[in-house]
């Protein structure tokens, strides 16, 4: 209630009880009436109620509404009721930290229940991608146990505000709705901050379909937000999808780990968006100053540019490394193809050319016998040492392992193709 309305409802509460004291007390014979003392008490009675009306429009406003809480909160609480009571505090502290960044509030929090407010749908939407993100960092520090993994759900409606700061209304339900729809560590919007979001954001929308949900009369449309890929150092947006599939109950696990192959070939093996930045970032670097990791993508960029003056500061580069590091299973790998191309091209050879290629891709595989490179090299290896047995069973090693390299199963098919294996069984 403003402060003026809530004056001229008190003076005029205090002038009515003053008018009839005064006509009793002054002219006792004055005839004022029970009804006439009724009737001044409905007249204060009715100013109360339009100052609560006034107050009640005042009050309503629109707001982007995010509504968060813990997947398998009430389990962690039993198994560590102490430590899950300090983890949530500090991820609670960073997520409230997020929003105020992003010009919101925390409205309330309950147990693990996270109820925020933002002026801008975009902000909104940038908070809790952002929180999500926050979220696996503080989960990197943690035992898988203890970890802690939220849902999210966003919704752009009116609302009522008391004059504690709480809220309620629609706008707040259709929000806690979204956020039961989300997947773990996913987000779930309402139609109505796609539509204050579209072309705003580099991130994508998935429509979900038209859901009912309780105590809402209309169902709602349904989107979250898709998998991207953003440069942590400088934000650049480095890569996105929308995977679309038709879903049913029987292939739903299936498709499932089918998307999460597609998704970690796409950005993290040695063909990824990740490997080919990172590519980028050593181009201009003189070799003689490479780490480890970084010789290891330069021979990854010799596949693409194979040429003998290359080869020659790859295997120079990678024989510093395996010195320097013996137990790194990638660039041994890496240096058994090097090897091999002594032979196969004659760039820059060696003696024992193939048999250094041999020891290299055996001594990868020992250290890692299901990495991504060790089969492979070891494969290719046997293949121009023309030991085809051991050639054909190394390769199906290899596609075992990484049924989504494509450098791999494109190698290997022109083997399989010039060795006479027209027909292979895919895992």
């Amino acid at each position: 209630m403003s402060a003026l309305v809530a004056n001229r409802v008190a003076f005029t509460q205090y002038s009515i009880r003053q008018t009839v004291t005064a006509l009793l007390f002054l002219n006792p014979m004055l005839h004022c009436t029970l009804r006439q003392v009724r009737d001044a008490l409905l007249l204060s009675n009715a100013l109360r109620y339009s100052a609560r009306m006034v107050e009640e429009k005042v009050r309503r406003k629109l707001a982007a509404i995010l509504s968060a809480d813990v997947v398998g909160y009430s389990k962690l609480m039993s198994d560590d009721e102490a430590a899950t009571v300090e983890t949530i505090s500090k991820y609670r502290a960073e997520i409230e930290s997020i929003v105020n960044r992003h010009e919101g509030r925390v409205v309330n929090a309950p147990g693990d229940n996270i109820l925020a407010e933002f002026v801008s749908a975009v902000e909104a939407v940038q908070a809790a991608v952002e929180i999500q993100s926050a979220i696996e960092t503080l989960n990197a520090g943690l035992p898988e146990h203890r970890q802690m993994h939220f849902r999210i759900g966003l919704n752009l409606g009116d609302v009522i505000e008391k004059q504690d700061g709480t809220i309620y209304g629609d706008g707040v339900n259709i929000a806690a709705r979204m956020e039961a729809l989300a997947d773990t560590g996913g987000i779930c919007v309402s139609n109505s901050i796609q539509d204050a979001v579209r072309g705003k954001l580099d991130f994508g929308f998935e429509f979900l379909g038209e859901r009912s949900v309780k105590n809402i009369d209309e169902p709602v449309r349904v989107y979250r937000v898709t998998a991207q890929l953003v440069d942590a150092k400088d934000g650049t947006h480095l890569w996105a999808q929308t995977f679309d599939r038709d879903l049913t109950i029987e292939d739903l696990f299936e498709i499932q780990d089918e998307i999460t192959s597609r998704v970690a070939g796409t950005i993290a093996d040695s063909t990824g968006i990740i490997t080919l930045s990172q590519l980028d970032a050593i181009r201009e670097k003189p070799t003689e100053s490479l780490v480890a990791y970084e010789c290891v993508l330069l021979g990854l960029r010799y596949y693409d540019i194979t040429t003998e003056s290359l080869h020659r500061e790859v295997r120079d580069c990678l024989e510093r490394t395996v010195e320097l590091d013996p137990n790194y299973a990638d660039a041994w790998a890496i240096l058994g193809y090097v090897y091999v191309d002594e032979s196969r091209f004659g760039f820059n050879p060696q003696e024992g050319s193939l048999d250094r290629a041999l020891n290299a891709a055996k001594e990868s595989v020992r250290l890692d016998a299901r990495g991504e490179f060790g089969q492979h090299a070891l494969a290719m290896v046997h293949f121009h040492r023309q030991e085809l047995d051991d050639f054909n069973a190394a390769a199906d090693r290899a596609i075992e392992h990484n049924p989504n390299h494509p450098y791999a199963l494109a190698d290997i098919a022109e083997k399989y193709f010039f060795s006479g294996r027209w027909s292979v069984d895919m895992p």
